[in-house]
């Protein structure tokens, strides 16, 4: 065979077989007793058990760097998306305003009838979750930007304070879900399609 022949056989070869970098897009991780397809080289997976005695629901925290959130297109990340997956903010209530008048955001002190944080724009919003808590903080649902629909504040640190932003000016983000174990499939679904709306820049 000539030298032009093989190389075109090698060339044809190359479109039809599999690529390396798309097969590698998707990798598998396993926490709490479930196993999912997550984007590989994004995603690191920080697992710690809620409630040992019950095992009844776990925290699964998704975390990467470096990459900030371009678009999201899928379901609405809230308790109306049938509640089985959701992100929290964890914050310590006291810590509240003082926090995140740091991060910017001019937050009022809730009140027990109207558990609700809203920044200047009225764009950002947290929700209380009442009798919820871990290590002695209080956990706050992230609401979704109502202009660009991308969370715009995902998770705090345990003692209080924001470790993590997502949002126009992030570079890294941190998102926690919580896992019910009753329905490993429908969970394994919707947190597989949680990454699958997610583009990057």
């Amino acid at each position: 065979m000539t030298r032009a022949l093989l190389l075109s056989i090698s060339a044809v070869l190359l479109i039809l077989a599999p690529s390396s970098e798309a097969a590698q897009q998707q990798k598998k991780i396993t926490a709490c007793g479930i196993t999912y397809s997550v984007p590989a080289g994004l995603v690191n997976v920080d697992m710690q058990a809620l409630d040992s005695e019950s095992g009844e629901r776990c925290l699964l925290a998704f975390k990467w760097s470096g990459k900030k959130i371009k678009s999201y297109s899928g379901p609405p990340l809230d308790s109306d998306w049938k509640g089985l997956v959701d992100i929290f903010i964890e914050i310590k209530n006291q810590d509240l305003a003082a926090t995140a008048k740091q991060e910017g955001f001019n937050l009022n002190e809730a009140s027990k009838d109207q558990p609700r944080y809203s920044d200047k724009q009225g764009l950002f919003l947290l929700h209380k979750l009442d009798q919820t808590q871990l290590n002695n903080g209080r956990m706050y649902k992230a609401i979704l930007d109502a202009k660009n629909k991308t969370p715009v504040m995902i998770r705090t640190g345990l003692q209080g304070k924001v470790v993590f932003m997502a949002g126009n000016n992030s570079k890294s983000a941190s998102y926690t879900i919580w896992i019910n174990k009753e329905d490993k499939s429908q969970e394994r679904a919707s947190i597989e399609k949680i990454f699958s709306s997610m583009s990057f820049k």
